[in-house]
């Protein structure tokens, strides 16, 4: 598209005049009478547009993060009136025109561009002008959405994830929501000009004829084919709005059947973006479903198997873990829209009512297999016992160097945590988040885990196992996984095997979690190993081999570890490497987290054991000791807790031959 867009060119190219609606504008366009063309479009238009089209799904405003702490929408509002803008939780306040190309951010924070030219403000304005009719908000939405079309025309060749104001994600996101409800708001406002009019639905034209042309892959697809589908399905006066439909639907069936893993895990393996992903194919069912048109039930059935993970995943508090560039999501708030959808499933139904109605899963603990992950818990209630064991591939992306980690919650308290998901800027703290140092891992001679210097895409296949041992019944869940990809940048040649074995019921009534490692080199030089384990941020004594955890309502662990030299604590450290902390978008929630090491120096094989002994609230602390021997071939470990002693072998629970 080498044509700059203006009206004659948007009337002659761009609209469909089969039929009778747009019959006065055709005749004004054969007399290139292009006033009365605008004039008979903008007639055409105010028409056309409807509450009913726009709103038939609420919209919640506070999606992005735009909004300042204490601020209601209206607040949004006031302040987008003074060009005062929130993106990514930075603020900055335009003087004069907005250079929709800025970046005011000190790390060159690309997010701030990015996310400011998806338009959320124009959903605030759109709420405050149909709670007001305060013309004020008409102006400023013009102002706003008139100076973006003209600073920003679209890019004639360049790819989706190219430009600031341009990349495909943005556009899909614009088209899929911010855009279409403020025009259905303003349209009706006395001070839009026909010609405006005219001017923001050629950009409607234009945003779709790039994401049909340049969309691209990963999460960003289902964005870029929600916002076709709602330009194809919404604008059907445009001349190509059939087969950008079409299009759009067969490109998201074709996306489910790569991106997926047979369990239903989108193939960058982070619960934020498979949500994402499950939205923004969902958004493009219930569109079809408001307007009355059908669509294929394979693909209703492959978003459902979706939804299906936010179950398997959730955690005792209600939340999905912060695996890889994650959220730590409410897993009820996850599943509001798949319930809507698929009324009949039961399990929906009990997690969005609070367990009022449906029914459980008929499972406890479950292993996806071909994504690499075990979740193992007690029950469904919030004071189970949880404990997860990570040993996925290095997902499509947004991947952190964390396989292996085990993260784990018991009675009601998260006592093992990680650095979670950091704004994604040049700093050191998030170079830590996606590091290995920022989880339950090992570290190899002061090194994390490397796969991204080796890893390529075209490697990555959703059809072959994980290659991850796994046992389950009502008495123990058993698991493996191995990490054999290198550590740091000579990648040295550590193989780690982690197993994580789940006593459900025990001599001394409670469950507990045992966790092996075991380090293998194949160089023969001696090595520095390190078990990094991230504690919430809870009151923690350390004693020699021992760590006690106590949480807010009453609930602690005993975590103990055999087989280590050294037991450091850290919390909060910037130098010589950062360690201990949790990361966040929003600077003020960056915190320190106590952060337990169990260091072992060794030129041979190494076996360390650790102990997860939680406790409820009322219980007190017991003594405990974890005697396991440090040879890789040693398989006994004892485990003493007051008078009663438990004598576990690894091999009955790791058996071979399955």
């Amino acid at each position: 598209m080498n044509i700059i867009m203006t009206c004659q060119h948007f009337f002659k190219h761009c609209l469909s005049y089969d039929g009778i609606r747009l019959q006065a504008v055709e005749q004004a366009v054969r007399h290139e009478d292009w006033e009365k063309a605008e004039k008979e479009f903008g007639i055409f238009l105010r028409n056309y547009l409807s509450p009913r089209l726009a709103f038939y799904k609420p919209l919640p405003l506070f999606v992005a993060p735009i909004a300042l702490e204490g601020e209601t929408w209206k607040d949004v509002a006031d302040r987008i009136l003074n060009q005062d803008i929130v993106s990514c939780y930075i603020r900055y306040q335009f003087e004069g025109e907005i250079d929709w190309d800025y970046n005011p951010t000190p790390d060159h924070f690309r997010e701030w561009t990015w996310q400011f030219n998806r338009h959320n403000e124009f959903r605030y304005l759109a709420q405050a002008y149909r709670e007001t009719g305060d013309e004020r908000y008409t102006k400023q939405y013009l102002k706003m959405i008139l100076s973006w079309i003209e600073q920003e025309p679209v890019p004639e060749n360049e790819p989706g994830g190219a430009t600031d104001c341009w990349r495909t994600i943005e556009t899909g996101l614009r088209m899929s929501g911010n855009w279409y409800e403020a025009l259905h708001t303003f349209a009706a406002s006395p001070i839009v000009s026909d010609h405006d009019l005219v001017t923001i639905v050629a950009s409607f034209w234009e945003n779709g004829w790039r994401l049909r042309h340049f969309n691209t892959c990963g999460n960003w697809l289902f964005m870029e084919m929600a916002g076709l589908t709602y330009v194809g399905q919404l604008f059907p006066f445009f001349k190509e709005a059939e087969e950008w439909s079409r299009y759009a639907l067969q490109r998201l069936d074709g996306a489910l059947a790569e991106q997926l893993y047979p369990e239903g895990f989108q193939y960058e393996l982070t619960l934020g973006y498979h949500n994402v992903v499950l939205m923004n194919a969902l958004s493009i069912l219930e569109l079809y479903q408001f307007l009355g048109k059908t669509y294929p039930k394979e693909i209703a059935a492959k978003i459902h198997k979706m939804s299906e993970i936010f179950v398997k995943y959730a955690m005792p508090n209600g939340n999905l873990p912060d695996l890889n560039d994650g959220n730590p999501n409410s897993v009820k708030k996850m599943l509001e829209e798949p319930a809507k959808i698929f009324s009949e499933d039961e399990i929906f139904c009990f997690f969005t009512t609070d367990g009022k109605e449906g029914k459980l899963p008929t499972y406890t603990s479950v292993q996806l297999p071909n994504v690499g992950m075990a979740i193992m818990r007690t029950d469904w209630t919030r004071d189970a016992v949880w404990c997860l064991l990570e040993a996925a591939p290095f997902g499509f992306g947004h991947q952190h160097e964390d396989k292996l980690e085990v993260l784990f919650q018991a009675y009601g308290s998260s006592f093992l945590t990680e650095a979670g998901t950091n704004a994604y800027d040049d700093s050191p703290l998030h170079r830590y988040s996606l590091s290995s140092f920022g989880h339950n891992t090992v570290l190899v001679d002061g090194c994390g885990q490397n796969r991204r210097a080796r890893y390529s895409r075209k490697d990555l296949r959703t059809d072959v196992s994980a290659g991850m041992y796994w046992r389950s019944n009502d008495i123990f869940d058993a698991a493996q996984g191995v990490y054999n990809e290198g550590y740091g940048e000579n990648l040295l040649p550590v193989v780690h095997t982690r197993r994580v074995l789940f006593v459900k019921q025990s001599e001394t009534g409670f469950p507990f979690v045992l966790i092996i490692d075991r380090l293998e080199n194949t160089d023969q030089q001696p090595h520095q190993y390190q078990a990094v384990w991230h504690m919430e941020d809870l009151p923690i004594t350390l004693e020699k081999t021992q760590a006690y955890i106590c949480a807010m309502n009453g609930a602690s662990l005993v975590w103990q570890v055999a087989g280590a030299d050294k037991i450091d604590l850290v919390k909060g450290q910037t130098t010589p490497v950062f360690q201990g902390w949790k990361a966040s978008w929003k600077e003020e929630e960056k915190n320190p987290l106590p952060t337990v090491i169990a260091k072992r120096r060794s030129a041979g094989p190494v076996r360390m054991v650790t102990l997860l002994y939680p406790l409820p609230a009322g219980e007190k602390k017991p003594d405990i000791q974890l005697i396991a021997g440090e040879k890789q071939e040693d398989t006994l470990i004892r485990l003493l807790v007051q008078e009663k002693e438990i004598v576990l072998d690894e091999s009955c629970y790791f058996v071979k031959s399955e």
